[in-house]
């Protein structure tokens, strides 16, 4: 069973890392070396220390863990230690949101159990102790044990845990500790061995039949016997088992292998009937359109000899109709719904179509309540980095026999400089020669904490990871290809894991990138040179390589902030309703996701209007700020620029065309002023580690930002229709509709004058740079009001003058 933990390393062995999707995190090994066991408190006569793993495997093949050892025999029941809770582990330690704890747990003596406690400074009603639910069966083998949290009300300041010395028991008895896990999964993690997958037949037909099999972590594929022959295999968990007999029954077990080659126990058996040739057919060409924030009209293709359908909402019956299209009305707004259609007549009925999954449109106050943040952040990180880093801009020309191997000039002409991440396709690069660059990435320099502190540094508050590019190579250990950083580089990490669970320890907001037409390895759309690339039809991508990975990518990491789609190549509604309907699915996990504008491309809707759930949530202006007027979109539209930091997306060694701080704290003002956000892209080198170039232009806008950053987070537009001569205006309207302008001054006047172009009253001016805000005169003239400033600028990029109106 796929668990979605949150987990909490104990303060002092390590930091605070949430547990994203699959990837298991050891919390002794980053720290272990600097571990100071007198920053615990002790209970009891232990000894406390990190060690070896004694056994790295099952369930643990950490290697570092936490060894706990009773000095000498006497009489105190328990020992173990007790911690603070840290600030950061408030949200996961309240039970209203994680009922269970997981804690992995290795004992030498039959007789060690455990208990895990959370309480306040003095023990109260409130106080959790508990002994785990799953009583420890094995010694010299490591469990998970389980703790319910069920009677705990909150507002916690200690935990505990605390393994059983009990009794006579010798000094020297030993038990070992890993990973503290928060969940809402109640059930202990298993050896994969001795893991048994369900399987459910989703819909059948006279010579096939599919079947769902509960999803594992690490699988490689399945392996479907069919009356105890090995039938198939398949990397899918929705598998279509075909060449089948009619109206014969079928004996069906499945079992998971993982990448080791390790296998699961058997499932049980799945008995299945394949209907009769000619029996009604399951609705096909099934889909909606109409969303609304009340509604959906359903569509299929009409079932022959069907005299009506059955809808189904939610697993349970709805209506009933004899046409091919149903509208369903008085839905709640932004709310999860799923769909399936069955065909019927008097005689028989077809099985029940594949669920179609379906978010209602919100409300203006939904919309300006899940957008709020975006909003207010206003300033955030784009990054690209993949195997095309380590050709660093160079190649060749492989349409020309003996071409050289060549830098690639850069311009200010960003058409020019399409050969960073796009190298693979400009220079025609054989599919299987440019995966061989996977072989250089082993990122000897790459810390995820570092890449999302140099945003922190920046003043950014939102990072957004290229999780893949149109190279089809994935940041992330997708189970659809082997072509990812986990399987196909030297440095066999997964890059998404690792900086998703950075962004959530840092507090920093984290959305991925995905190329969901675009993939020259896997059979995506557009332009392929190369045979090796003819791998399956666009269609056949999206079927079985886009959608697998979104749901992966939305499954396997916890909360993300924002989807950003990209190139939307041959990209119709209809296929775009595809993507739709798989990120709906995961309304639960990702309520609130912020997707932009480029699911889908105009260019492909055949001149019909987007439907508006594929509009996206703002528009993605790129390498240039919009015309758009001072005040912004007439419309009101979110919108926000994206820009590299050099003139390339991807790292490009010769790429040398930095722009200045000055620059980008001009640009972020004039964005920010006309109701935009401004996303600067980095493109890292091969080894990990960021330009030196940018990371000290970053660092000087975000001692701009330390200064100034009162006048971008939270503001709105600029309100004067003319906007001002002299720079930019940022500014915020309180709930009792006071009103604070921040006049960002380019161009400091020569005479100390500066023209304000209101005669609204002004309560208050001061700098913002001004630690003492010290008053401002102004005087009133036709114009408006003039304020007197100092005769030369208090900072020559962007000084920046607060106007409090009454």
């Amino acid at each position: 069973m796929m668990r979605k933990p949150l987990m909490i390393i104990i303060y002092g062995l390590a930091t605070f890392i949430p547990l994203c999707g699959q990837t298991l995190i050891s919390d002794f090994e980053k720290n272990s070396s600097s571990f100071d066991v007198g920053k615990m408190i002790p209970i009891g006569d232990m000894e406390m220390k990190i060690v070896d793993n004694p056994s790295r495997t099952g369930i643990n093949t950490s290697k570092k863990v936490l060894r706990m050892v009773r000095r000498t025999e006497g009489k105190e029941q328990w020992a173990g230690f007790s911690i603070p809770v840290h600030p950061e582990w408030k949200d996961a330690t309240e039970p209203e949101k994680y009922r269970y704890v997981h804690i992995k747990y290795f004992r030498t003596d039959a007789r060690s159990e455990m208990r895990f406690k959370l309480f306040r400074q003095t023990f109260d009603e409130n106080t959790i102790e508990k002994s785990s639910e799953n009583k420890p069966e094995k010694v010299g083998v490591w469990e998970d044990m389980v703790f319910d949290l069920k009677t705990g009300k909150g507002n916690y300041e200690n935990l505990s845990v605390m393994p059983d010395f009990c009794g006579a028991r010798p000094a020297g008895i030993t038990v070992y500790i890993d990973d503290i896990v928060f969940s809402n999964e109640p059930e202990p993690e298993m050896i994969f061995s001795e893991r048994k997958p369900t399987v459910e037949m989703s819909t059948v037909y006279s010579s096939a039949v599919c079947l769902n099999v509960q999803k594992f972590p690490d699988v490689k594929y399945y392996e479907v016997y069919a009356d105890g022959k090995r039938w198939l295999r398949s990397d899918s968990s929705e598998i279509l088992v075909e060449k089948l007999k009619p109206l014969t029954d079928y004996r069906f077990r499945i079992r998971a292998v993982d990448h080791r080659g390790q296998k699961s126990e058997f499932s049980d058996e799945c008995l299945v009937k394949t209907l009769n040739i000619g029996s009604l057919a399951i609705p096909a060409d099934y889909s909606y359109k109409n969303v609304t924030r009340r509604g959906v009209t359903l569509c299929w293709s009409p079932v022959y000899k069907a005299q009506a359908y059955e809808i189904y909402e939610n697993g349970v019956y709805y209506a009933s109709t004899n046409l091919s299209e149903f509208e369903i009305k008085g839905l709640n707004p932004y709310s999860y719904y799923t769909y399936q259609i069955k065909a019927i007549n008097e005689k028989e009925s077809s099985g029940l179509s594949s669920p179609l999954h379906i978010v209602t449109n919100e409300t203006e106050e939904q919309r300006n309540e899940r957008m709020k943040w975006w909003r207010e952040a206003r300033f955030g990180m784009f990054i690209h980095w993949g195997v095309y880093a380590a050709l660093e801009g160079k190649g060749r020309n492989h349409k020309k026999i003996g071409a050289p191997i060549e830098w690639q000039p850069c311009s200010r002409n960003h058409s020019d400089n399409m050969y960073g991440e796009w190298i693979m396709e400009k220079y025609d690069i054989p599919l299987k020669e440019y995966q061989e660059n996977a072989k250089k990435l082993t990122l000897p320099v790459f810390d995820p904490d570092e890449w999302i502190g140099l945003a922190q540094a920046a003043g950014m508050k939102y990072v957004i990871l290229g999780a893949k590019h149109h190279d089809g190579f994935c940041l992330w250990n997708t189970r659809t290809t082997d072509w990812n950083i986990v399987k196909s580089t030297p440095y066999g990490k997964d890059m998404v894991a690792q900086l998703s669970c950075s962004a959530k320890k840092q507090n920093m907001k984290f959305g991925l990138y995905f190329s969901q037409a675009l993939d020259w390895a896997n059979g995506g759309s557009g332009r392929r040179w190369d045979p090796d690339m003819n791998v399956r039809t666009f269609d056949e991508y999206i079927d079985e390589v886009g959608i697998p990975q979104i749901h992966e990518l939305l499954s396997d990491f916890g909360k993300l902030d924002i989807l950003w789609w990209d190139m939307p190549i041959e990209m119709t509604p209809e296929r775009a309703a595809k993507y739709y309907s798989a990120v709906s699915q995961h309304y639960n996990i990702q309520k609130g996701l912020i997707q932009n504008d480029r699911l889908v491309n105009n260019i492909y809707c055949d001149n019909r209007i987007k439907p508006a759930e594929q509009r996206g949530d703002h528009n993605t202006p790129e390498q240039n700020i919009p015309d758009v007027p001072p005040t912004g979109y007439v419309d009101g539209r979110d919108w926000e620029t994206c820009m590299t930091l050099n003139e390339t997306w991807g790292y490009k060694a010769n790429d040398t065309l930095w722009k200045s701080p000055t620059e980008i704290i001009r640009k972020l003002a004039d964005i920010v002023s006309k109701g935009g956000n401004f996303l600067i892209n980095i493109g890292p080198a091969p080894d990990g580690s960021f330009p030196e170039e940018s990371t000290q232009i970053l660092k000087t806008v975000g001692k701009w930002m330390e200064i100034n950053g009162e006048s971008i987070y939270g503001t709105i537009s600029n309100p004067f229709q003319k906007g001002l001569p002299y720079g930019r205006c940022t500014r915020k309207v309180t709930s009792n509709n006071k009103t604070t302008l921040y006049l960002h001054v380019f161009d400091w006047p020569s005479n100390g004058m500066l023209l304000l172009p209101t005669h609204k009253e002004i309560r208050k001016a001061y700098l913002l740079a001004d630690a003492n805000r010290e008053e401002l005169l102004y005087t009133s003239c036709d114009a408006g009001q003039r304020l007197q400033v100092p005769l030369s600028a208090p900072d020559k990029i962007n000084s920046v003058i607060v106007v409090e109106l009454k």
